[in-house]
C-alpha cells in the first residue's frame, strides 16, 4: 500500500466516524483471479461511500454495506449470488440480495479482462427514512490479477430505478412517494494479495464515479423531498478476504464398493508350455519324432533333474573281501593301413 492510498483510507475512515457515509453504493469487491471450472470463492467484504450529501434523503441503495458472495468458476467465466446488510442515514438498514455474472475476456497480449455485470434489489426499511424498494444495476469491466500481478485497474457503469415512500409525520401531512433514479460511470484501482497456498487472498479496492441523480415522484413532502436534480462525486472503499475451494471430482460413487480381494498364488506350479518347434527330416520331409521332455515331479509340479547314470558294480577280492581297485582302462590299440 503506497502512501497516496494509505492517507485516501484514513481520510475515509475518519469520515465514516463522524458519520459523514453516503447513501449510494458505486463498488462490488470480488476477487479479481480466474476461476478454473468447479472452483469456488466465498467473499467477505466492507463497502463504505463518501459522497452525495445534501443530494437526496434516501437513494434507497445502501452505501455503508457488509456484503458475502458466493462465485463458481465456468468455462470462460464465473457467476455467483451475494447477499448484505446496509444502514441507512436514517437509522434504518437496507436488506441486500444479488446475482453476478462475468466473462473472461483473453487477448493474444497482457492480462484477460473480466467482463459482467452486478444486479441487485434492495429492500429498505426502519428508522426515519424511506420504505419500499430499489434496483441497482453496475456493469464493469476489469483486468484480472494472479500472484505476479497484484493491480488491476477497471471501469463501471451505474444505473438506478427506486420505489419509495416516506412519512411526513414531522410536517403533519400523510406519507410521500418519490422514484429516485440515477445514472453513472466511473474508474476502478484496487490491489489482491494472494497467499503462498492460494486458497486466501487480502484485497482493498478505491471507486470513483460521476453520477447523475434525478427525484422523481407525484406528490413531494413540501421541503424535505423536492431536492435539485444533478451530478454528484463519490468515492468508495471497499476491504476483504476472498476463501478458494478447489473444484471436486465430478466423478461420484453411487454405493459403496466391495474391498477387493488379494490374489492367491497358485497351488502347484506347472512348467511354461514348451516353445520347441516342429523339425522335420530334410530328405523325405516326414516330421521327426520330438525328443521327450523333462519329467515332471507330481508333487510340486516342477521338472525333475536327470538322473545320473548308474554306477558300475564293485568287484570283491575273494580272498580279502575288499573292494578291487578299478582297472585302469588300456589305451586302445593302434591300428595300421595295410596300403600305407
Amino acid at each position: 500500500m503506497n502512501n497516496y492510498t494509505g492517507q485516501l483510507l484514513s481520510r475515509l475512515l475518519m469520515l465514516s466516524l463522524l458519520g459523514f457515509w453516503g447513501c449510494y453504493n458505486n463498488a462490488h469487491l470480488r476477487t479479481q483471479q480466474l476461476l478454473e471450472p468447479g472452483e469456488k470463492v466465498f467473499t467477505g467484504s466492507g463497502v463504505l461511500a463518501v459522497g452525495g450529501e445534501g443530494m437526496f434523503a434516501e437513494t434507497g441503495i445502501s452505501g455503508f454495506r457488509g456484503e458475502i458472495s458466493a462465485l463458481t468458476g465456468k468455462e470462460a467465466g464465473e457467476t455467483g449470488v451475494y447477499a448484505g446488510l446496509g444502514i441507512t442515514e436514517a437509522e434504518g438498514y437496507d436488506i441486500i440480495l444479488g446475482y453476478q455474472q462475468k466473462r473472461y475476456h483473453r487477448r493474444s497480449w497482457g492480462r484477460p479482462w473480466k467482463v459482467g455485470f452486478e444486479g441487485e434489489i434492495n429492500f429498505t426499511t426502519g428508522g426515519f427514512g424511506a420504505t419500499g424498494i430499489a434496483f441497482h444495476l453496475r456493469p464493469s469491466l476489469t483486468s484480472t490479477t494472479s500472484k505476479e500481478h497484484r493491480r488491476y485497474v477497471g471501469l463501471h457503469g451505474l444505473a438506478s430505478l427506486g420505489f419509495l415512500e416516506r412519512r411526513n409525520d414531522f410536517f403533519g401531512s400523510g406519507p410521500s412517494s418519490y422514484q429516485p433514479s440515477a445514472l453513472g460511470a466511473g474508474v476502478t484501482l484496487g490491489q489482491e494479495w494472494i497467499s503462498f497456498s492460494g486458497t486466501t487472498s487480502m484485497q482493498y479496492q478505491v471507486d470513483a464515479s460521476w453520477i447523475f441523480f434525478r427525484s422523481g415522484g407525484s406528490n413531494y413532502a413540501p421541503g424535505y423531498l423536492d431536492y435539485p436534480s444533478g451530478p454528484v462525486f463519490i468515492v468508495t472503499a471497499s476491504a476483504g478476504l476472498n476463501l478458494f475451494r478447489p473444484p471436486s471430482s465430478s466423478r461420484r460413487i453411487s454405493r459403496p464398493t466391495r474391498r477387493p480381494a488379494p490374489a492367491r498364488a497358485p497351488r502347484f506350479q506347472t512348467a511354461p508350455p514348451s516353445t520347441k518347434q516342429q523339425e522335420f527330416d530334410p530328405v523325405t520331409g516326414e516330421p521327426l519324432p520330438q525328443k521327450a521332455g523333462p519329467k515332471i515331479d507330481p508333487d510340486t509340479g516342477l521338472p525333475l533333474e536327470p538322473e545320473s547314470a548308474a554306477p558300475k558294480p564293485v568287484q570283491i577280492d575273494p580272498d580279502t573281501g575288499l573292494p578291487l581297485e578299478p582297472e585302469a582302462e588300456k589305451p586302445p590299440q593302434l591300428q595300421f593301413d595295410p596300403v600305407t
